[in-house]
């Protein structure tokens, strides 16, 4: 007697769309999370508010600046990010259904991008300030990145018109760069372990 369970041809048929989106959009979730570390990276180094942020809506500007660009591109990257690990979720979910319920992959390549995705959702407004306020009186032109909050100048900083310590958006910063990145690439990493099992073991 044949045991072999026969499925549905709608089932067959997202297998096989599942199948051919898997590494694609592996693939692009890579690429693009490259892309959000890059532009992560330069922020943090080189991040400074616009007039418009720093003063409010009646300064005029010069235009738009470089900076403005990599703070676009690290927004919608993020946010394409997102739905790009949950499709590659999904469709590994959908593709693999045997290995997920067995390998030790599975935990972490659900967990990390989900993680990641809440971390960084909650800790990316805390991160981008408009006004330092320092101990002392300078010209604070060169004011520039996330840096800045290392020292003993700045004694608070205005993110949205709200008060933040340095020491509070110092741990932001490092949830939202290196605990979030971290979960994000281990969930991917753990994704295309589950994939190399799951082809090893047909």
């Amino acid at each position: 007697m044949n045991e072999t369970i026969e499925f549905p041809r709608l089932a067959r048929l997202c297998a096989m769309t599942a199948a051919r989106i898997f590494y694609p959009a592996y693939r692009a979730a890579v690429i693009i999370f490259i892309l959000v570390a890059a532009s992560g990276a330069y922020q943090m180094f080189y991040y400074q508010p616009t007039a418009t942020k720093a003063w409010g809506g009646d300064v005029a500007t010069l235009g738009w600046s470089f900076g403005q660009s990599v703070r676009l591109v690290h927004q919608l990257g993020a946010a394409v990010l997102s739905l790009t690990v949950a499709v590659v979720v999904i469709t590994g979910m959908i593709d693999r259904r045997s290995i997920f319920r067995r390998s030790r992959w599975t935990l972490p390549a659900i967990l990390g991008p989900f993680l990641s995705i809440v971390v960084a959702q909650v800790t990316a407004p805390l991160l981008p300030w408009d006004q330092l306020g320092l101990y002392a009186v300078v010209v604070g032109t060169n004011m520039r990145g996330f840096w800045v909050l290392l020292g003993d100048q700045v004694k608070f900083a205005l993110v949205d018109g709200q008060v933040i310590a340095p020491r509070t958006m110092l741990i932001a910063l490092v949830a939202h760069a290196a605990v979030a990145g971290s979960l994000a690439w281990g969930g991917l990493a753990a994704l295309k372990l589950l994939a190399v099992e799951d082809d090893q073991s047909n």
